[in-house]
């Protein structure tokens, strides 16, 4: 690992698991309003859950959410049928 001169403090208001877009809401709500100070652990590399994208021959860009839950595919609350 490597050393970047940033402080570190073990003083958190809030400890937010998994960084997906229900956590990012709520630590940005938390430090705009409140002011306080969030720690949020991710195992991933990514972040951002599964708002993630990827992309083909670095022009073509795609969504990983309805690939990964297809009941978002539907439309929320909505059953999918083939």
């Amino acid at each position: 690992m490597r050393e970047t001169g940033a402080v570190v403090t073990t003083n958190y208001d809030a400890i937010l698991i998994g960084l997906g877009i229900g956590a990012l809401t709520v630590a940005v709500g938390l430090s705009r309003q409140k002011h306080w100070r969030c720690l949020i652990l991710e195992q991933n590399f990514n972040l951002g859950g599964m708002t993630q994208e990827f992309v083909r021959e670095r022009r073509y860009h795609f969504d990983v959410l309805p690939a990964t839950a297809p009941d978002f595919a539907c439309g929320l609350g909505h059953a999918c049928t083939s």
